[in-house]
C-alpha cells in the first residue's frame, strides 16, 4: 500500500506537465550525475529508497541517464552498459501509457534544456556581444518606463522572484524621487564582467562630486530564455 501510494504521488506531482516553468526546480547536475553513474553501475538494484516495480524503474533511469547533458560526463564504458539496456527500456516503454512515456519524455527533456544552458559556463564572442545587446536594452527598457512613471512595465523587466519587491520600492518612491533615480541610471554606465550559464554579472558605474562609486548589477536568464534583472 505504501508503494502504490508513493507511486500515485510521484505520478502526479513529478510527472504532470508543469503549469508554469518558474515553479519547477530543477535538480543540479552534479547531484544527477553520480545517480546515473550508480544505476549503471547495478542496474538490476532498486534506486535509493524507492523500491519501485521494475518497468518504471528501469525507464525513469535510464530515460533521464540517456540525456545528451548527462552523457558527456560519463565514460566510454559506462555509455556502453547505458546503451546496452536501451532495447530493454524501450520494450518495457511499451506496457506503460503513453501518454505518461510522453511526460516523461518531455520533463526529462526540460531538464536536459535547462542543464545545458547552466552549465554552459563559456561562450563564444558572438554570443556575448549578443546577450549584451539583449541585457543592455532591457536596461534602458527599464529605466524609460522608470522616467515615464510606468511602474508595471518597469518591474517587468525584473526577474520574477525579485519583482515584487522592486515594484514596491518603485510604488513607495515619490513622483519626483522615482524621476531622478530614473535620470542616475541613465547616466551611470554599465560595465559587463561575466556571463557564465544563465547570469550576467555587470558593474554599474556612477559619478558624483568627481568620485566614482561602484554597485553590483545582476541579470539573470528565465526559463523561457529571457534576461531579465535581478538585482541591483
Amino acid at each position: 500500500m505504501k508503494c502504490l501510494l508513493l507511486m500515485v504521488f510521484l505520478v502526479v506531482f513529478l510527472f504532470s506537465p508543469p503549469v508554469c516553468h518558474s515553479f519547477l526546480t530543477v535538480p543540479p547536475l552534479d547531484e544527477i550525475v553520480p545517480h546515473c553513474k550508480a544505476f549503471i553501475k547495478a542496474p538490476d538494484m532498486p534506486i535509493d529508497e524507492f523500491d519501485t516495480p521494475r518497468p518504471e524503474d528501469l525507464v525513469w533511469q535510464y530515460m533521464i541517464c540517456s540525456q545528451p547533458a548527462v552523457l558527456a560526463e560519463l565514460n566510454a564504458h559506462e555509455k556502453s552498459v547505458l546503451a546496452s539496456l536501451a532495447g530493454e527500456a524501450e520494450s518495457l516503454k511499451q506496457e506503460m501509457p503513453p501518454e505518461f512515456v510522453q511526460q516523461m519524455e518531455n520533463f526529462y527533456g526540460y531538464y536536459n534544456t535547462k542543464w545545458e544552458q547552466v552549465y554552459k559556463t563559456t561562450y563564444t564572442d558572438r554570443e556575448i556581444n549578443e546577450f549584451d545587446a539583449k541585457i543592455r536594452m532591457l536596461w534602458q527598457e527599464m529605466v524609460q518606463a522608470l522616467s515615464e512613471g510606468d511602474i508595471e512595465k518597469a518591474a517587468s523587466c525584473f526577474f520574477e522572484e525579485s519583482r515584487d519587491a522592486y515594484r514596491a520600492l518603485f510604488n513607495h518612491l515619490p513622483s519626483e524621487e522615482r524621476k531622478k533615480m530614473a535620470g542616475d541610471m541613465a547616466a551611470a554606465i554599465i560595465e559587463l564582467e561575466e556571463i557564465s550559464g544563465d547570469t550576467a554579472q555587470y558593474i554599474l558605474v556612477r559619478e558624483r562630486n568627481g568620485k566614482r562609486y561602484l554597485f553590483d548589477l545582476t541579470f539573470m536568464r528565465n526559463m523561457d530564455g529571457e534576461w531579465k534583472i535581478l538585482s541591483y
